[in-house]
């Protein structure tokens, strides 16, 4: 739009000279005056009419290298990368129906009872989803990272609202794709469907599984269930801690101190012992 303002101001101005120069020629001067104010509009004109010719090749220039490098940024999500190249030019010159966001750390995204109406791709950074329990402590349900998408699960839902807040743990950047768009690919396009279709089915089971874990739970209860996840995934009785106590205890819920105190009452029972880089579980029969 910026770039269609300049290039129209200057034409209004090319034409403006254009129309003095004809009015200079039947101005009854002497020759040589008339020469010059000729000789100097038609210079005018010329290097007006010059810079327009560059600035539409600079806009189009511009575009085209806009939407090569959507496509090569594309090409290494996996949603994102369903999508032609003509699909996503025809549908960004449609208007607002594709968008870059930039979140810098610590900034909401969606807050809880926003309306999804678009679903967000993450290119980079790491987005958390957070609630606030009845003690007035903040809980990381769950994390998001790249090729991860918000809001695929409530964007064609009766009611679209985000059920809990979700925020830039670190410096974010999302591509958003608008509702009519993701419904245009679904209904179009059977390798977007197929993708879409199987992230938010996979991502739904594991969001609920982790709010059944984390939420009305007590605090052993809670650690019991993050410690089993970790089992699974590290497939060893001696879980490496990726991450801070205080960040463990945010994804569950509960103050450090109170995890702290948690985790020493356990070891007493000999149910587990601790160090700052891993928990190793003594007593097994505490997953089961």
């Amino acid at each position: 739009m910026l770039f269609d303002f300049f290039i129209a101001s200057k034409v209004f101005f090319l034409l403006l000279i254009r129309e003095t120069l004809v009015k200079a020629i039947e101005i009854p001067q002497n020759d040589s005056v008339k020469i010059s104010i000729i000789n100097l509009l038609s210079n005018l004109l010329c290097k007006v009419y010059n810079i327009i010719k560059k600035d539409g090749v600079t806009k189009v220039t511009l575009e085209r290298k806009i939407m090569n490098d959507l496509n090569e940024l594309f090409k290494n999500f996996t949603l994102l990368k369903t999508i032609p190249f003509h699909s996503l030019s025809e549908n960004r010159n449609a208007g607002n129906s594709i968008k870059k966001t930039v979140y810098n750390q610590g900034e909401i995204i969606h807050f809880d009872g926003d309306i999804c109406t678009y679903i967000d791709i993450i290119i980079s950074g790491k987005v958390v989803v957070e609630r606030i329990d009845d003690s007035g402590n903040l809980m990381t349900i769950t994390e998001f990272y790249p090729d991860d998408v918000l809001g695929g699960n409530l964007i064609f839902s009766k009611n679209p609202h985000y059920p809990m807040m979700v925020s830039a743990k670190t410096d974010v950047s999302l591509i958003s794709l608008s509702k009519g768009l993701v419904f245009e690919f679904c209904a179009t396009n059977t390798d977007f469907l197929k993708v879409y279709l199987e992230y938010i089915s996979d991502h739904a089971t594991l969001l609920g599984d982790k709010i059944k874990h984390y939420v009305n739970r007590s605090i052993r209860e809670s650690l019991i269930a993050f410690l089993k996840n970790e089992y699974k995934l590290q497939k060893s009785s001696t879980i490496q801690l990726n991450t801070s106590k205080k960040a463990i205890a945010d994804r569950i819920g509960v103050q450090r101190t109170s995890l702290s105190r948690e985790l020493q009452k356990m070891k007493k029972e000999g149910l587990l012992i601790f160090d700052k880089d891993s928990i190793t579980i003594i007593n097994m029969d505490m997953l089961m």
